[in-house]
């Protein structure tokens, strides 16, 4: 068991924290020498403490004393008091070769957060640094949320993908050149994939960030937690904050919300939610996430331009703009309503001309509040508030 934090609250003691939490009123003096307390019978309502663990063990070696091994385990000689009271130890400067002690564990459980990049922006920062991204580097827009959040509540595991066996150190178009050239579709379900199985190697409590082809990547994931092959995990998983997702359902917004007229481009949207904190966040104009399916061709255009080779979200939106005639001359769009090409025109127009998909670190989403800032805030709230396993 690793460490946990208890608040106190009335009418908490010491020795009743040690039998709730080992069994043993008589281990009280492990908590009190964790939490530095001199006095155990002084403690207040609302004070955090830090609860050890005690399932690790130790055999004694040779030349092994409870200084050295405090210094091993904890970097600290000083603290070998905490292992004496662990084991109720009368003399400790008297252990024995063989004898198995009991080591408290500090080590605090944390909420991990999955954080999954566009694949693009992956794609560039490899480019940028050769051979020198690792899989676990934090890339792009995201890093407006990490970089805000509180490290004693959360770890973070960047998912740099494509990569069809897991993320690969190095990366850009190198890898690109290896995997085939995949499609942006292709390279999504690398993705879902690499995210899946991250989440089916971790243990413990658990939330997903992803920002444009990210964002797709942790919708669909979240669809399998909600209500697909990962519902066994649903416990686990606290948050979903999913960025500029061409997957976003129709109202889907977040807590304080932000009126959206319309929903994920990709036409195939998610709506159930429950029982997960989820959140779709999307800027106004941003067609990934809010796109005119009923009045316009985007959908079809999307579903065309997701077979493509993997490209920038400018490049995509571009491609779209500069085949459109095309696809209308071929056909390939279907019977075609003079009105419903105009507004898909103008849509694509108005997202190039303000391209809204990188303004989620800049525009406000809320008074004061852009969705970096909104995202870090919340998850800084809860964190400290749902317990870690």
């Amino acid at each position: 068991m690793m460490a946990i934090r208890y608040t106190i609250a009335a009418r908490d003691t010491m020795s009743a924290l040690a039998s709730r939490f080992y069994g043993d009123s008589s281990l009280y003096p492990v908590i009190a020498i964790a939490n530095r307390i001199a006095d155990p019978n002084v403690i207040r309502v609302g004070q955090v403490l830090i609860v050890p663990g005690l399932t690790a063990t130790h055999t004694v070696v040779v030349g092994d004393t409870l200084s050295g091994l405090a210094e091993r385990f904890y970097g600290d000689r000083a603290r070998f008091p905490l292992i004496a009271a662990a084991n109720k130890l009368p003399d400790p400067n008297t252990i024995t070769v063989g004898q198995t002690l009991i080591i408290p564990d500090l080590t605090l459980a944390k909420h991990t957060l999955f954080c999954v990049p566009g694949t693009w922006e992956a794609v560039a920062v490899a480019n940028a640094n050769p051979g020198g991204i690792s899989p676990s580097d934090p890339i792009g827009m995201l890093t407006g949320i990490t970089s805000a959040l509180d490290p004693q509540w959360f770890d973070i595991e960047y998912v740099n993908y494509p990569a069809s066996f897991g993320p690969v150190p190095g990366g850009g178009d190198a890898l690109l050149d290896a995997l085939g050239r995949p499609s942006y579709r292709a390279s999504r379900d690398m993705g879902v994939a690499e995210l899946t199985r991250l989440i089916n190697a971790h243990d413990g409590s658990f939330g997903l960030l992803g920002y444009s082809q990210g964002g797709a990547v942790v919708s669909l994931v979240g669809r399998d937690i909600v209500s697909g092959s990962l519902q066994g995990r649903r416990g686990d998983c606290h948050w979903v904050h999913a960025l500029a997702s061409p997957h976003r359902g129709l109202g889907r917004t977040f807590h304080l919300g932000n009126s959206l007229a319309y929903q994920g481009i990709s036409g195939d949207n998610i709506t159930e939610t429950h029982p997960i904190d989820w959140f779709d966040y999307c800027l106004p104009g941003d067609i990934y996430g809010n796109a005119n399916i009923a009045g316009t061709y985007l959908k079809q255009a999307y579903d065309i331009a997701t077979e493509f080779t993997l490209t920038d979200p400018v490049a995509m939106i571009t491609g779209i703009a500069e085949h459109i005639v095309d696809w209308v001359n071929s056909g390939i769009l279907g019977p075609i309503d003079p009105a419903r090409l105009f507004a898909t025109a103008v849509d694509l127009n108005n997202f190039l001309r303000d391209f809204p998909h990188d303004k989620y670190g800049i525009w406000d989403i809320i008074p004061e509040h852009t969705v970096l800032v909104h995202s870090a805030a919340h998850l800084n709230y809860w964190g400290p508030r749902i317990a870690p396993a």
